[in-house]
């Protein structure tokens, strides 16, 4: 019994996180409508990041995070896109998130679930049929038609086409990367390829959460804390002294 408890703790483990700063949003401006709320305007795009480089005053605080977004290290760039339109961040402004490697438990927004089964696959495929590498390259048309598509999958009332003119959300004031983001959900509608794959949540319950994508797929694995560390030697430990005493 004592030694079954001894594993059975070993198994639990921290969430990985990741620290990092917006340096910029490459899009256009758009004014979307979500529900019975007022119209707002925002630049819809795709979002430039630098990872968090480790502070020299604090050594081994990893301040870069846990996970192990290949090949970014701290101080390299990445790209997201916007997966909650409820919440806001900030330039230049260092933030952790939780990665969430199961895209279904994206995003952490009060008074919004998290995406879900159905809408983390339709951004899998329809990612997939328009832009399968979140890094390709792009205009700034269609970053912005790629972020309104994406919050289009998201927003829009389930069982509902996918319209950015009508709908649960809309969009305005820019023709065309509205024309594009149509011209987008189109081909994913008849599409019947491979989706993307690599993708992952970033999560923070105060902060607007993002998809990212890790092409090399690394070992998203929770990293084990010190004690986790002492928990497995200790159940090694009673293993030998069983092997030793049925010897």
């Amino acid at each position: 019994m004592a030694l079954a408890v001894v594993i059975g703790a070993a198994s639990f483990a921290s969430a990985d996180t990741l620290r990092a700063e917006l340096q910029s949003v490459y899009g256009e401006q758009v004014t979307y409508t979500l529900g019975a709320n007022a119209a707002k305007s925002t630049k819809a795009g795709r979002f430039n990041w630098v990872r968090e480089s480790d502070n020299p005053a604090t050594p081994g605080v990893n301040e870069a995070g846990t996970f192990p977004l290949d090949p970014v290290a701290a101080g390299d760039p990445f790209y997201s896109f916007c997966i909650d339109l409820t919440q806001t961040v900030y330039y230049n402004t260092p933030y952790e998130f939780t990665v969430e490697s199961n895209l279904a438990n994206g995003r952490d927004s009060a008074g919004y679930p998290a995406l879900g089964t159905t809408i983390a696959n339709n951004i899998a495929n329809f990612l997939g049929a328009v832009f399968p590498s979140l890094d390709g390259t792009l205009s700034t048309v269609n970053a912005a038609a790629l972020q309104i598509s994406l919050w289009e999958i998201i927003y829009e009332t389930p069982g509902t086409a996918f319209d950015v003119n009508n709908g649960n959300i809309k969009f305005s004031n820019n023709a065309a990367a509205i024309a594009q983001a149509t011209s987008y959900l189109n081909t994913f509608a008849s599409f019947a390829g491979s989706a993307a794959t690599g993708l992952h949540a970033l999560n923070s319950s105060r902060l607007q959460d993002q998809i990212i994508q890790v092409p090399d797929n690394p070992d998203t694995g929770n990293v084990p804390e010190p004690g986790t560390y002492a928990l497995m030697g200790v159940g090694l430990l009673v293993i030998g002294l069983f092997r030793r005493k049925a010897a």
